[in-house]
């Protein structure tokens, strides 16, 4: 991630390093940067899945490219360069205040992960993706490596995270469509508060939670809802 930050011009190498809670303006911040980052990225890691890994379906590369790509996985990018660290050095250019601020957030998972797509996305904006995409899957490349080697199936992580936290998992087929040579199958996959006789709920900390997804069978539809489940917990 160093190599990407320091070929920035200097103006989008402020920008890139700007959390919102320290920019004049929401525009000055790096939430552009950071979404068009996110595509970037998306796209490099795709690439390389699907020129590697001709053994895997796509519901399997999928499922790699989710995980290579979290916040959780961007987040380790981000402390593995030391990156909230110059954030923190941006924003101390504008005062102590924003120091304090600035070293608070340094700590928070979603930041950090911010700061590794906002940084992919600035680099493409003034080098373009064929320069910049070597540089971005060379960053990830032992993300990618984790991915494939711990790879669970979506709807046994989704039911052991439930089942941790005491939430319900359930899933419903809400149709199918297509050819018979070529169906299609969409899954509804819902995490669900459970309430005691008490009147206590468990499982508040993940649901309610609701998801759609699609494949060539029921099971691999279900596997695509929970996977969108999951996502959505990590975006929060």
């Amino acid at each position: 991630m160093r190599r990407l930050l320091d070929i920035l011009p200097d103006e989008l190498r402020t920008q890139a390093l700007t959390h919102p809670a320290f920019a004049q303006r929401r525009e000055g911040s790096f939430e552009r940067l950071e979404y068009l980052g996110d595509s970037v990225l998306e796209l490099v890691v795709t690439e390389a899945l699907f020129a590697r890994h001709p053994d895997l379906d796509e519901g399997e590369l999928s499922k790699v490219r989710a995980a290579t790509v979290s916040r959780e996985a961007c987040a380790h990018v981000a402390r593995e360069s030391s990156l909230a660290d110059e954030m923190v050095a941006e924003a101390a250019l504008r005062g102590e205040a924003f120091r304090s601020t600035a070293e608070r957030l340094a700590e928070q998972r979603n930041a950090q992960a911010a700061l590794v797509e906002s940084v992919v996305g600035a680099a493409f904006l003034a080098h373009g993706y064929a320069a910049v995409a070597p540089l971005v899957l060379a960053v990830f490349e032992d993300r990618i490596a984790h991915a494939l080697d711990n790879r669970v199936d979506a709807r046994s992580r989704l039911q052991e995270l439930a089942s941790r936290e005491g939430a319900d998992v359930a899933f419903d087929e809400l149709g199918e469509d297509g050819p018979p040579h070529d169906r299609r199958f969409t899954m509804e996959a819902r995490v669900t508060v459970v309430r005691t006789t008490d009147g206590s709920a468990t499982g508040e900390g993940l649901g309610p939670l609701v998801a759609t997804g699609s494949g060539r069978s029921k099971q691999e539809a279900q596997q695509a809802a929970a996977a969108a489940v999951l996502a959505l917990m990590d975006g929060e």
